[in-house]
């Protein structure tokens, strides 16, 4: 019996990994998917770019796409209040 205990104890339990699925998720998809939402919509609230996918990595990716636009000029913030929310719009209807 303690042989086959040791056999039983150098074997691999199945439930000791996990699988991780990899999203494929680019920044290119995002920038446009946030162009679009711009095109579509005009100005959107911050919170609401986020809101078609909640997955951290697409709400990372998401927010460095919008960085991204603003660091290209294409998109910029602005609020109308100093607490109320933040809204974006392409960088063209800036007046």
């Amino acid at each position: 019996m303690t042989v086959f205990k040791r056999i039983l104890e150098r074997t691999v339990d199945e439930k000791n990994y996990h699988v991780v699925n990899a999203d494929n998720v680019k920044i290119d998809d995002r920038i446009e998917h946030v162009l679009a939402a711009i095109d579509t919509d005009g100005e959107i609230r911050f919170e609401e770019r986020f809101a078609d996918d909640t997955r951290k990595i697409v709400l990372v990716v998401t927010f460095m796409a919008i960085l991204e636009l603003i660091k290209m000029a294409q998109i910029f913030f602005s609020r109308k209040s100093s607490s109320g929310p933040f809204s974006s719009q392409a960088a063209d209807c800036q007046g």
